[in-house]
């Protein structure tokens, strides 16, 4: 991400316009979003763990199945 950002100020023309994170709203609805999509990886993640744990002892592919419908609801666009 360094290398990105440094790489984008030295260029003539920037793939992304790095002022536009002086801009108060702009950067705190990107962190927003960051976090959400992390809090989103994670709650996955322990889900899996739990759902092939000792306690529900299910194989991978039934833990995938269960979490389709969470997967879907995650990924699908909010209309608002």
């Amino acid at each position: 991400m360094l290398v990105f950002i440094e790489i984008e100020r030295k260029t003539r023309s920037p793939m992304m316009d790095l002022s536009l994170f002086k801009i108060k709203n702009f950067t705190l609805g990107n962190i927003a979003i960051f976090f959400n999509a992390l809090a989103r990886g994670a709650i996955t993640l322990v889900l899996t763990l739990y759902l092939q744990g000792p306690t529900m002892d299910l194989s991978p592919l039934e833990a995938g199945i269960y979490l389709t419908p969470l997967s879907v609801s995650l990924a699908s666009p909010r209309s608002y």
